[in-house]
């Protein structure tokens, strides 16, 4: 009598595949072939059989909302009510023109939203200290909510590729001058 032959309907805590369903005899005393992968056919006499019961599933808690926020743009952190945009959304609010100097380029024209204009539907909160700017290519560029606030001409620019953006930022260091802009993070 050999005390080391299982009844197997797990493998490595996953029900057996298909083809060895229902049961499989699995033990070191057994050859290969003795281990038969479905026993329906076999007779055995057991005296008793002691069947582990599979661990529950794990409970998934659900992601923070600001994860579920999607848009062409995002804007989400420390505000009232994160928002996801899309061209069209941003084309629907005050679009404006500004002529303003670019850090590299001189004198250029933009179009866009106002970047406090977004701010404020956003509804930054008093603690806010940063704003992060990143990239659809995860660059990112870092700017304080102050400076941002400052900036009356800062905004949020379309551009001649749909579902693109570029941030203005005059008078602010050009490493926040970001094309392919998909998410702003107030922290």
């Amino acid at each position: 009598r050999n005390n080391d032959i299982l009844v197997a309907y797990l493998v490595n805590g996953n029900p057996l595949p298909d083809k060895h369903f229902p049961l499989r005899l699995v033990g070191d005393d057994l050859q290969k072939n003795e281990m038969v992968g479905t026993i329906a056919e076999i007779v055995l006499h057991i005296d008793a059989v002691s069947v582990p019961t599979p661990a529950p599933e794990p409970t998934v808690t659900p992601a923070p909302a600001a994860s579920a926020v999607e848009g062409d743009l995002v804007i989400v952190g420390l505000v009232d009510e994160p928002l996801g945009l899309t061209e069209a959304d941003l084309r629907e609010m005050d679009v404006v023109q500004v002529t303003v100097e670019h850090p590299k380029k001189g004198q250029q024209e933009y179009e866009g939203v106002r970047l406090n204009a977004l701010l404020d539907q956003a509804g930054v909160q008093a603690e806010a200290k940063k704003l992060v700017i990143t990239a659809d290519d995860d660059y990112s560029g870092e700017v304080f909510v102050a400076e941002v606030r400052d900036c009356a001409d800062c905004m949020v620019a379309l551009t001649e590729d749909p579902g693109k953006f570029r941030m203005v930022m005059p008078a602010l260091p050009s490493n926040v001058w970001i094309k392919g802009v998909v998410k702003l993070e107030i922290k």
